[in-house]
């Protein structure tokens, strides 16, 4: 201890601040770092637990937004298909309406067809009997006499209209 002594150096005053600073070095380490590392050790762990949460959470989002898409996706297809029934459907209502409009203007085609031929022979007909009432009077008037019999008149009349159309 003499080297000690010759520094100016108590030892032991050494030896006491070496036991006061074990001491204090246990104290510390006993009721303030452990505390101090338990609480960090705590706050890194709630840390991790909030990274991982938001992770699954994001992962959770994506995945809804992946599910999502595939259900926008579908619905978009279905629209498109019933858009396309629709319209198939409309041009079909379209092609019946113009088929049944074109066979009722055939029909009416068909029927003032059917009253101008009808017309027509009834007008021939007024016509030949007009003729023929023509004919028998101007028969009448060169012969000089009445026509009565009604088979005569109309052989006299046929006669004229075979000359006259020949």
């Amino acid at each position: 201890m003499d080297i000690f002594g010759q520094l100016g150096i108590n030892g032991a005053f050494l030896l006491a601040q070496i036991i006061n600073f074990l001491i204090l070095f246990y104290l510390l380490r006993r009721f303030l770092l452990k505390p101090v590392m338990n609480m960090l050790d705590a706050r890194r762990q709630r840390i991790e637990d909030g990274m991982k949460a938001a992770d699954r959470a994001r992962q959770a989002a994506e995945a809804e937004r992946t599910e999502l898409m595939k259900k926008l996706d579908e619905e978009r297809r279905a629209a498109q298909s019933r858009i396309a029934a629709v319209a198939g459907d409309s041009e079909k209502v379209r092609e019946s309406i113009l088929t049944t409009a074109r066979a009722e203007a055939e029909d009416i085609k068909t029927k003032a067809r059917a009253e101008a031929s009808a017309e027509r022979a009834q007008m021939l007909r007024d016509m030949q009997r007009q003729v023929a009432d023509l004919a028998v009077l101007a028969a009448e008037r060169i012969l000089g006499h009445e026509l009565s019999s009604p088979t005569e008149q109309k052989r006299m009349v046929n006669e004229f209209l075979a000359s006259k159309l020949q």
